[in-house]
């Protein structure tokens, strides 16, 4: 695993890593301190998906919490995380990070769950249309 120094060059890109285990390198739209949001990256498809948005950990290349439809909701929704644990959360190792079951309650709670869409609806898959 790369130190955390290298998952993140000059404040424009960073690097995502799915648990597909590759390693995308993504365009930080929004940041605050070691949090950032970008667009969303399939990664069973390998490509972008315009109009979604993930808070991500960037010296880790983990994604944080719910999917956003908005970059302004993203956005306040990071600060919010922020303010909320502070910058040294985020410089704990992601293993640590991944343990905190408070952190996590906190944000299902306050934020919304992984696979919430914040700010619009999912489209109904052809199964729960029948």
């Amino acid at each position: 695993m790369k130190p955390a120094k290298e998952l993140y060059k000059g404040g424009t890109v960073f690097f995502f890593r799915p648990p597909t285990g590759e390693t995308v390198e993504l365009v930080v739209i929004s940041s605050a301190g070691p949090l950032c949001v970008g667009r969303v990256y399939d990664y069973v498809k390998k490509e972008v998906v315009v109009g979604l948005y993930w808070i991500y950990i960037r010296n880790h290349g983990a994604k944080l919490g719910p999917f956003f439809a908005e970059l302004g909701l993203a956005d306040r929704a990071m600060k919010r995380i922020l303010k909320h644990l502070g910058k040294e959360f985020f410089e704990q190792p992601l293993e640590w990070i991944a343990r905190q079951d408070a952190v996590r309650d906190w944000l299902w709670a306050n934020i919304g769950k992984n696979d919430d869409l914040i700010g619009g609806e999912w489209a109904k898959s052809e199964e729960d249309k029948e």
